[in-house]
């Protein structure tokens, strides 16, 4: 296995300077590293539509990882990680800001007024998994308490899955605003030549499969993976800049999610030229229709031939899609939604 070790860059890249634009009225607050989806999302908005964005990290095990926006450090129990307790506290570290309004970037905190905003990216914490320990089953019941204190703020949903699956759960339509995430301009294709039969994964959490991907594809297709599970070629702790050259280089990118929020890895994919196979998840379907291949993993290897007989034909799909996941289409969205409620 031969792993190529990137430095990370531990610097809060959008720093603490306050924004004074348009939105600078909104108080983003993130509880979640730049490291996960959420992080990435709450960084994202920040850079877009240049709100304020606070990031407090709950969990004192994860402390020192990378945050977007201005970090206020909670007191931490010696016992707990203090994530729970703290979940609590949300009014104490936020009670001196001064902002028109509050944006939660995920429901986890206990929400201070109603006439805010949160996004909801998913509702995993309505699924039940046998496999998940107390510490898991015991954060969950604490988020399902704490979502029917977000159902009078004002919604914003990742998909329209996501949005359906909130109205189910006894939420209000009217309420709900639908606004997809945005692909970063930076992922565009690039004059690199491909590695030749070769297979993408990114990310080593246990729903995304690659270690039985890596079984699946060993020996027929040459694997390389950005994280530290097996593969032929190892990617860690790579930069936007290296991701996008990474894409460039292989020849189909293969997404086995268990279960998405959103997915950034295909649209990013896509961007970059390379073609994507991905689980049969209804999400995948919303984002990418037919763009892509959806598989599972008894047909896994003759749909990755597909991918990469038909590359021309899925670009082609997805350049009449492509527009719905720019930063522009995001920034239109979101500021009509803000003028709203401002």
């Amino acid at each position: 296995m031969n792993i190529i070790n990137i430095t990370a860059n531990y610097k809060c890249s959008m720093g603490y300077n306050e924004f004074k634009g348009e939105f600078s009225k909104i108080l983003g607050i993130n509880v979640i590293h730049s490291h996960a989806g959420i992080g990435v999302y709450s960084e994202k908005l920040q850079k877009a539509m240049g709100i304020n964005l606070i990031s407090i990290p709950l969990d004192k095990n994860k402390s020192k990882l990378q945050y977007p926006g201005r970090i206020i450090y909670p007191e931490y129990p010696k016992i707990t990680s203090g994530w729970l307790l703290n979940s609590f506290k949300t009014g104490k570290y936020i009670k001196n800001e001064k902002f028109s309004l509050l944006h939660y970037t995920a429901p986890i905190l206990k929400p201070i007024r109603d006439d805010d905003i949160v996004t909801f990216h998913d509702l995993y914490m309505f699924e039940k998994k046998d496999n998940e320990g107390i510490a898991k089953k015991l954060d969950k019941l604490y988020l399902r308490r704490i979502i029917n204190k977000y159902k009078n703020l004002n919604i914003l949903s990742i998909s329209n899955e996501t949005t359906m699956n909130l109205i189910d759960a006894g939420f209000n339509e009217d309420k709900i605003t639908t606004v997809y995430n945005y692909i970063d301009p930076i992922f565009s294709k690039r004059n690199i030549k491909k590695i030749e039969n070769s297979i993408l994964t990114v990310g080593d959490d246990w729903w995304k499969n690659s270690e039985k991907i890596d079984k699946i594809v060993h020996g027929k297709y040459y694997h390389i993976h950005v994280g530290r599970n097996r593969a032929d070629l190892n990617y860690v702790d790579v930069t936007p800049e290296e991701m996008v050259n990474i894409y460039n280089q292989a020849e189909v990118l293969v997404r086995m999610n268990k279960f998405e929020g959103f997915g950034y890895p295909p649209l990013e994919s896509l961007f970059c030229g390379t073609p994507v196979v991905t689980s049969d998840l209804g999400i995948y379907h919303e984002t990418l229709n037919d763009s892509a291949i959806f598989s599972g993993f008894d047909d896994l290897i003759k749909n990755i031939g597909i991918a990469m007989d038909q590359r021309d034909k899925l670009l082609s799909n997805f350049e009449k899609i492509k527009d719905r996941y720019t930063i522009e289409t995001y920034k239109r969205k979101m500021s009509e939604f803000y003028s709203n409620l401002l």
